[in-house]
């Protein structure tokens, strides 16, 4: 039996107990897609699964499982995010493993976009470990996988203004973009760069901030399923 008639089939017996099994759920092979949305609101799409959750119910792959009491609600939720947690470490694995295709080439000029970015990045990490679930929602995107019809491969973060990506071809380019909160884009403040050498330094300071995010992410869980 594969993986999508397995899941379905326990999908569909959980309609009766409300209780996620997703033990044999796979990580992403090709891509991966994520959205959190507000508390206990996620929404994770790939090439394996999909799977919708909300306080109501839980969505699998086309099938809901309704009803689930107030106990289960953690419960469920809880396996969901370790699931998505699981895709966020296939997702470093895939995005190191690309760029090992790459070439580097010495760019003393790297060093000042990469201290910007360390900087920028430093302080949306400390937001995260200040988040107060009691006055907002920790809200965020994924994104990791080829683009159809092209060999280019991106990771992209989005969090609240800030939006990350990481774009692998024949070679690195980093864009950054804060709206600061303004749909005025002439307070936004923008900055791309190919990078030739330093690539694997920028992609360790995003790989701290996505650590900090799922120990946040974990660390909050009980108080957001109180509110």
């Amino acid at each position: 039996m594969n993986f999508l008639n397995n899941l379905k089939q326990k999908a569909s017996s959980l309609l009766f107990n409300t209780e996620l099994d997703l033990s044999t759920a796979q990580a992403h092979e090709r891509w991966y897609a994520f959205e959190k949305s507000g508390p206990l609101q996620l929404t994770i799409n790939s090439d394996e699964t999909s799977v919708k959750f909300s306080r109501q119910s839980v969505t699998v792959d086309g099938l809901k499982i309704k009803n689930q009491t107030s106990s289960m609600i953690v419960e469920n939720y809880l396996k969901v995010l370790k699931f998505h947690h699981l895709n966020i470490s296939k997702a470093i694995e895939q995005t190191k493993k690309k760029m090992t295709t790459l070439t580097p080439l010495q760019n003393d000029k790297e060093a000042q976009d990469l201290e910007w970015f360390k900087v920028s990045m430093r302080v949306a990490s400390e937001s995260v470990k200040n988040f107060n679930p009691l006055t907002s929602d920790l809200e965020y995107k994924v994104f990791s996988g080829t683009l159809p019809d092209t060999d280019t491969y991106i990771m992209r973060v989005m969090y609240y203004n800030l939006d990350i990506l990481f774009e692998i071809n024949d070679s690195f380019t980093f864009r950054f973009k804060d709206n600061k909160g303004s749909s005025d884009k002439t307070k936004h403040v923008i900055k791309e760069a190919k990078i030739e050498f330093l690539y694997n330094d920028f992609l360790n300071i995003l790989i701290s901030f996505l650590v900090e995010l799922k120990a946040t992410e974990t660390k909050v869980l009980a108080i957001e399923c109180e509110s």
